[in-house]
């Protein structure tokens, strides 16, 4: 902000900790919904400013519906099925004309994981899924996705990594 000034026209954060960090500078100078500002990824804070048209809006992933792909894909893969060489994983822009939908609420609040992993009595297969970490909301999202395409097969078990603890 410092370095713009007056000339920033707009800004652009390429993830959730960059947008979230944007938005509590924006609210500090006093520039919330009056420069046009796009986010990455969301949580609460974002959500609710977004709502309240203090951002433009947000790109969002669909991180349940990544992890849930990813485990069919390799069960596929597993079964020896061929596999699409591309798999859409799904930007959707949310605004605040559409933040009301039920297409853009799924994806700003995303079923996080319960907690419980799913053990099927006899695992056919053991897949890891392998994330930067464990806690962030982000990869609790992709863990709901990744334990219920286990559970919809029925006899798969996620063994559910992190590379940082």
């Amino acid at each position: 902000m410092e370095r713009c000034g007056d000339a920033l026209q707009g800004v652009f954060c390429v993830n959730e900790p960059n947008s979230d960090s944007m938005l509590q500078v924006f609210e500090e100078f006093k520039l919330s919904g009056k420069v046009p500002f796009i986010a990455c990824d969301s949580n609460v804070p974002l959500a609710e400013a977004l709502k309240n048209n203090k951002i433009s809006g947000i790109v969002l992933q669909d991180p349940v519906g990544m992890g849930y792909s990813a485990v069919k894909t390799m069960i596929d893969h597993l079964d020896d099925k061929e596999i699409a060489l591309k798999i859409s994983t799904g930007q959707t822009m949310a605004t605040p004309e559409n933040v009301d939908s039920d297409e853009i609420r799924s994806l700003l609040y995303p079923e996080r994981f319960s907690g419980t992993e799913f053990e099927p009595e006899k695992a056919r297969y053991t897949i890891a899924v392998v994330a930067k970490e464990h806690t962030h909301e982000y990869w609790q999202f992709v863990h709901a996705g990744a334990e219920k395409a286990a559970r919809e097969a029925g006899d798969i078990k996620i063994r559910f990594e992190a590379t940082v603890r």
